[in-house]
Formats: structure tokens, C-alpha cells, sequence
């Protein structure tokens, strides 16, 4: 499903909803709710940073910057944004390619001290 699709079926859930500026609509996964609230947009955050990223030439601190300060902030509305970390698609590194980075930053040490 597009996401044209999914902002079409979750605008028809809540006429109140808010949604991100259109540029965002590809972080838009689906809908959710607040335990006891109305519908709302469900976006995935990291690709909310990505977008940042890519559109708005941003570093990944800036953008990561600009979305805690600014997307993820508290609006005083029931309807605004519920933003997930979508971990589906982060590669968490193992614990041998930590101690091999473990092991460069140490022999980059070393060669300092010389």
C-alpha cells in the first residue's frame, strides 16, 4: 500500500487529524491511539529524519535535532502525531563489529600518545 493510500484511509478515520507538512507523507505508516483518545497519524521517525535528511540537505545531528525540537514536540491537541522508532530497519551492530570498533578507536589512541 502507498502512502497516498494509508493518508487517504486515516484522514477518513478522524476529520480532526493532524498530519505533517506533505513532505512527510512517506513517513506515514498507518494510524493508531492514545489509550482513550481519538484516531491520529502514526509516523515512523526515523524516516521522518531521513526526509530531513535528503530534502532539507540536513546532517543526520541536524535533522535529529530539528525533529526532537520541533516535529516530536508536545502540541496541546488530541489529534497531533504519535511518531515510532522503527527498529525494523536499523542494523544493530554485533558484538564482534563493536570490539572491532572498540579495538580501532584504542589504536587510534595509541598513535596519539606517540
Amino acid at each position: 500500500m502507498n502512502y497516498k493510500h494509508i493518508k487517504t484511509i486515516v484522514a477518513e478515520m478522524n476529520e480532526n487529524i493532524m498530519f505533517l507538512e506533505p513532505k512527510f507523507d512517506k513517513a506515514l505508516i498507518g494510524s493508531g491511539q492514545r489509550c482513550g483518545e481519538e484516531t491520529v497519524a502514526v509516523y515512523s521517525s526515523t524516516e521522518c529524519i531521513k526526509i530531513l535528511m535528503k530534502v532539507d540537505k540536513m546532517s543526520d545531528l541536524e535533522a535529529y535535532e530539528h525533529f526532537e525540537g520541533t516535529l516530536s514536540v508536545d502540541k496541546k491537541t488530541p489529534y497531533k502525531p504519535i511518531f515510532i522508532s522503527d527498529f525494523r530497519k536499523i542494523k544493530i551492530p554485533t558484538k564482534k563489529e563493536l570490539d572491532e570498533i572498540a579495538d580501532i578507536f584504542e589504536d587510534s589512541k595509541e598513535q596519539e600518545e606517540c
